[in-house]
């Protein structure tokens, strides 16, 4: 049976890698979209339009939840190696991310299998538009 390593992929569901806003962070995942994603968290401090922008080595979806379970879908987007995206307009929502609340964020490569899974190396920012 094939078992698949965390290998370079960052953080999990229980323990994510904590983002400071503002501030680039240099990140990697590695595997396929059923295994081997990397996990995140950020806390915003005022109520605002957030944006991730983020360069890729290769195309990766991007999921944001507001809740630790992963399971509470705020917005996401696909298959992007240059992702400047709006945070929190998903379905037409114009409100922006709240105030002083913890957000979480899976990135997952785009492989789907195994076979092909590889390590995607990026450079993610989370930032406060300030408007």
């Amino acid at each position: 049976s094939l078992t698949v390593s965390k290998g370079n992929s960052e953080g999990s569901k229980s323990n994510p890698v904590e983002l400071t806003v503002g501030t680039a962070h240099s990140g990697t995942v590695e595997g396929y979209v059923y295994g081997g994603q990397s996990y995140y968290k950020f806390t915003t401090a005022a109520a605002d339009n957030y944006t991730v922008t983020m360069t890729n080595s290769d195309s990766l979806d991007g999921m944001l939840f507001s809740g630790s379970d992963f399971t509470s879908f705020v917005d996401y987007w696909t298959a992007e190696t240059t992702v400047s995206e709006t945070l929190g307009n998903y379905g037409g929502s114009t409100t922006g991310l709240s105030a002083n609340t913890a957000y979480y964020l899976e990135i997952e490569p785009r492989a789907t299998s195994i076979a092909n899974a590889k390590t995607t190396t990026y450079s993610i920012t989370i930032a406060a538009e300030g408007n």
